[in-house]
């Protein structure tokens, strides 16, 4: 093995790998049938040694014959960077010496042994394959448990072979979850977990990368807790902690009702459907289930970022419940006016998605949002991002029903994980509204899309002129 290490990679083995590898190779052997699980903070050693032992599994096979699976929940980038990297390894292997083929574009054989790459997306087709060596999956975390069972698993019974689960740690909901508690129950030495802190200790180079990113996303960041500390994070919870909130509400700015010469202004807005209803007032108390449009206005200062995510200070909430969508558009569009922003993300989802339109033909600086599950995970990532950062702060205290709702609403919007480490905000209650926070992650969005330049009083235009194109 070290042999091996040394002629591919140039150098020895690390601990947590040799004994990943060796553990694997021991099942591989003895024809366990057991499920192994091995956890390993992110960009370490999971992609590296399953190719280590593909490679050493063509070797010691390639006379008496078998099949290798190998799968991850996509085929492109994972698989295919998969089967790239057993290739380079091949090449490079005297052993082997260039002795070997690639069938069908996703079969590797030497001899009569091979690895066989496969997608775990629910739609594949994976009916037929078997794995008479071993089963390995990658991304374990994120492959379907469903899949999994019904098409996967099935594939090491005939020979009784052993099956390696890689990944990270995840929602407690996943795949790999629930194999690590059985393992917890039945034979912990199944279990392997290698978080940041080992490479750490091993790599230096890897601890600066890893200095870096807690600093920058903070130590509390789902990322951190799950990829890098291996820290089972629960499916649902609040989404803003007591140090989020407390640093969200250390501004040591006034609300403004008018921009300031000195200042690059983004907007943020969530927009809700019409009501008619006489008064705004009587709309919250009478339909609570109503939401409201939502635009934050925030100045935007690039010259004091922290790890490239610039400061973002609230300075106005505008905020109005059931009010016609005609009203809205004038509204918006004078607000604009007033404002002169750099940058305007609109929500354009349902009814948004004409009013957004509507501004976007009038204002080129106003860009229509549709959020879908991927964005909207990015958005909640982002905004914690920036508070762990200390770079998003809301206009001091002034006792206003906008301050209020919005502290009401930070507090108490809640999140939930999907699909293992996609995340989203959801309100806590059926009767309760998360608009501002939604309109807060547009703000962030709208202040990270580019970096703002710093304009000098003189310098300032209207967004209605093309430079803002």
């Amino acid at each position: 093995m070290a042999w091996h290490r040394a002629v591919l990679l140039g150098s020895p083995l690390l601990p947590p790998q040799v004994e990943g590898i060796t553990l694997i190779e021991q099942h591989i052997r003895n024809r366990s049938g057991k499920v192994i699980t091995i956890r390993s903070a992110r960009q370490t050693m999971k992609n590296e040694c399953s190719a280590m032992v593909q490679l050493r599994a063509l070797t010691l096979f390639r006379s008496r014959g078998g099949t290798y699976v190998r799968t991850a929940p996509t085929w492109k980038p994972q698989i295919l960077n998969s089967k790239l990297r057993l290739e380079r390894f091949l090449a490079m292997d005297p052993l082997i010496g260039g002795r070997y083929t690639v069938r069908e574009g996703n079969i590797v054989q030497c001899g009569r042994a091979m690895v066989q790459f496969l997608s775990a997306d629910r739609s594949s087709n994976v009916v037929g394959a078997t794995a008479d060596i071993a089963l390995d999956v990658d991304e374990a975390h994120k492959v379907d448990r469903g899949k999994f069972d019904e098409d996967f698993l099935p594939m090491t019974a005939f020979k009784n072979v052993p099956t390696v689960l890689w990944g990270v740690a995840a929602d407690k909901r996943d795949l790999l979850y629930e194999y690590r508690q059985h393992n917890e129950e039945q034979d912990p030495r199944l279990n392997l977990q290698y978080p940041a802190h080992v490479w750490c200790e091993l790599n230096l180079s890897y601890a600066k990368h890893y200095q870096e990113q807690v600093s920058r996303l903070g130590s509390d960041h789902p990322v951190i807790l799950t990829q890098y500390d291996l820290r089972d994070v629960d499916a649902v919870g609040g989404y803003l902690k007591d140090h989020h909130l407390m640093k969200l509400l250390s501004g040591d700015h006034d609300r403004c009702r008018a921009p300031l010469d000195f200042e690059t202004y983004v907007i943020g807005v969530d927009i809700a459907g019409e009501d008619e209803e006489e008064s705004e007032a009587r709309v919250r108390v009478e339909s609570p289930r109503r939401d409201s449009t939502v635009a934050i206005v925030a100045a935007v200062d690039a010259g004091s970022s922290v790890h490239d995510l610039p400061a973002v200070r609230v300075r106005d909430i505008y905020w109005w419940t059931g009010r016609a969508l005609g009203d809205q558009q004038e509204d918006l569009l004078a607000m604009i006016e007033l404002w002169k922003p750099l940058r305007v993300v609109v929500d354009a989802r349902g009814i948004g998605e004409q009013l957004a339109g509507y501004l976007k033909r009038r204002v080129p600086s106003v860009r229509p949002y549709k959020a879908d599950l991927n964005s909207v995970s990015e958005d909640c990532y982002r905004l914690l991002s920036f508070l762990n950062a200390g770079q998003l702060t809301v206009f001091r205290n002034d006792d206003s029903p906008e301050y209020r709702e919005l502290v009401r609403q930070a507090r108490r919007t809640s999140y939930e994980i999907l699909q293992h480490d996609r995340m989203r905000i959801v309100k806590p209650s059926a009767a309760e509204h998360i608009d501002f926070m939604k309109a807060l992650h547009n703000v962030v969005r709208a202040a990270s899309s580019s970096s703002p330049p710093v304009f000098a009083a003189s310098e300032r235009e209207s967004p209605f002129t093309s430079r803002w194109r």
